[in-house]
């Protein structure tokens, strides 16, 4: 025990060596390996995993199998996922206010980090966590500040608390746009997406879905496996859970990217279309779902738009396609912190 101790201390003190990886052009980048390395909290982190999959089936109860709520906080706040019934037109394609001010883009990023790579899973990461956990007051005043540092460390505060999936009140905003339409504000939120993008795509738990996602052979050429995959991502939106999915090119597998689906239409007996939130270009393609994934139960593949009209190089075929290791947990916790809160504004109120 002792040994293994030491070992993960000694990795903890190597963040000054680096690694080189691919980016999806197949340029050469530099990673510190601090990004890469889990302390030993993280390395129970499986453990809660587990733990929260044992949980959904608890909050996704069928509605008649539900308890009648006793009081007024109890219907305001029921503890299942029609907690978030109230926010379920925020990924609909009639307005961009819940979504964040800035894509997955080049010049979105420039002035914050030179980019080589894209943000995707932070930013996509980020997008959920607001649309669960932020609870916007634009008539409750934000504090005086003093200084535009007391403002930064206020608003940072709150920022980096949605992100580790704690619910959270934001004064003097209407709406995630005009928030992250804000100049300080902005560049807190783009660090901190390209800091949950580096969490979540360089560490070691990560290693072995990343792995599968660029191996290119679609559910294995499992019909079932396919199903199952279109049927758990029908429940878990009914459930008011836009699910986070990771997928590969055929044609280049280092290609990946990280979306939201925040629709599932069926276009035939065996055709499948999933409505894309696209970090790259959300404000177009959620109308009349123009970005989409199509997966075919017929023959066993994908299609993806946006890697067809894009790339020339391309011709949009799906080599993989998974939900994120943490799709399930996230939503656990986002739900308990959002109840928590949800139940002390109430109680408060009265």
């Amino acid at each position: 025990m002792k040994k293994i101790i030491f070992i993960l201390i000694c990795l903890r003190l190597t963040s000054s060596l680096a690694f080189i990886s691919l980016n999806q052009d197949g340029l050469m980048i530099i990673y510190s390996i601090k990004n890469l390395i889990e302390s030993p909290k993280e390395l129970v982190l499986k453990r809660r995993y587990f733990k929260a999959r044992k949980r959904y089936p608890l909050i996704t109860s069928e509605l008649s199998d539900l308890p009648s709520p006793q009081n007024r906080c109890e219907q305001r706040c029921p503890n299942n996922y029609t907690l978030f019934n109230r926010k379920k037109d925020h990924f609909q394609p009639q307005s961009n206010k819940h979504f964040l001010a800035f894509l997955n883009i080049d010049q979105d990023f420039a002035q914050t980090y030179a980019r080589t790579y894209g943000f995707c899973w932070g930013h996509a990461t980020l997008t959920r966590n607001f649309h669960y956990l932020a609870e916007f007051a634009p008539q409750r005043d934000a504090p005086n500040f003093k200084s535009s540092r007391q403002f930064k460390i206020f608003y940072s505060k709150i920022i980096k608390d949605i992100a580790k999936n704690k619910a959270r009140v934001i004064p003097g905003f209407e709406n995630l746009y005009e928030f992250s339409s804000n100049p300080t504000i902005q560049k807190i939120l783009k660090k901190m997406a390209a800091r949950k993008w580096a969490n979540l795509a360089l560490r070691l738990r990560n290693l072995k879905f990343v792995k599968k996602v660029m191996s290119q052979k679609l559910f294995r050429k499992e019909k079932n496996k396919m199903r199952n995959f279109i049927d758990s991502m029908i429940k878990k939106i009914d459930h008011n859970h836009f699910p986070k999915i990771v997928l590969s090119s055929q044609q280049q597998k280092k290609r990946m990217h990280t979306v939201l689906v925040y629709q599932v239409k069926q276009i035939d007996a065996t055709l499948y279309r999933l409505c894309l939130l696209d970090n790259d270009e959300y404000s177009a393609g959620l109308k009349n779902c123009q970005v989409y994934v199509d997966l075919n139960l017929g023959n066993l593949t994908g299609y993806y738009t946006k890697w067809d009209t894009k790339y020339k190089h391309l011709d949009g075929s799906v080599g993989q396609i998974d939900f994120s290791t943490e799709d399930t947990y996230e939503f656990v916790k986002s739900f308990k912190s959002a109840h928590k809160l949800c139940m002390k504004r109430c109680q408060e109120e009265n």
